[in-house]
């Protein structure tokens, strides 16, 4: 894991969190955030809409402090965090079915720009759903010309891209006169 790339907030994780932040419908849900780098997205969902997170990534011994730091700054009391380490080209089953029965909402930021990848987040997000077929699955995305391929990975894995949430929250950026901070090749989909 580079810790160059690791410690970075991304563009789209700022982007997913101010979607968190519109999104009346995370209101005091159990999120899990896969590939959290510095767990941004989370730490605004458990302070701005009083959540309950379970942040993973690959390797949490480097970033355990970072996110650590990061929820203090923020004033993001820590038992409303639980840091877990998940690889998703070898996750347990039985800890998939766990985290599943545990959380309503699943996101990611910036985890699909490495073709490599895509097999392994899409077979884990099925998982994830045949444990909990309610689940919801949110992920955002900067746009590196792959989108397609993102699809068709999706579908391969017997999911969809439903585009519908970036359309909506793009217009509701554009009322408030925010959307100028965002790159416009950052997108928003649920997988459904």
């Amino acid at each position: 894991m580079d810790p160059a790339r690791i410690l970075i907030l991304w563009q789209s994780s700022t982007f997913l969190s101010q979607f968190i932040l519109s999104a009346p419908s995370f209101k005091e849900k159990t999120i899990l955030e896969l590939g959290c780098g510095l767990a941004i997205p989370s730490l605004v969902a458990c302070k701005h809409k009083q959540c309950r997170a379970v942040v993973t990534d690959r390797d949490m011994k480097l970033l355990e402090p970072e996110i650590k730091h990061c929820a203090a700054l923020n004033e993001v009391a820590t038992d409303r965090l639980l840091l877990a380490e998940l690889d998703w080209g070898c996750f347990d089953p039985g800890v998939v079915h766990d985290l599943a029965a545990r959380v309503n909402v699943i996101i990611a930021s910036d985890c699909l720009y490495d073709e490599r990848e895509y097999d392994c987040f899409f077979a884990l997000a099925r998982e994830f759903r045949s444990a909990n077929p309610g689940l919801e699955i949110y992920a955002a995305y900067e746009d590196r010309g792959a989108l397609d391929c993102i699809g068709n990975y999706a579908a391969c894995y017997g999911f969809a891209l439903d585009e519908e949430e970036n359309a909506k929250f793009w217009d509701e950026l554009e009322r408030c006169g925010v959307a100028d901070k965002f790159n416009r090749n950052c997108y928003l989909f649920q997988l459904i």
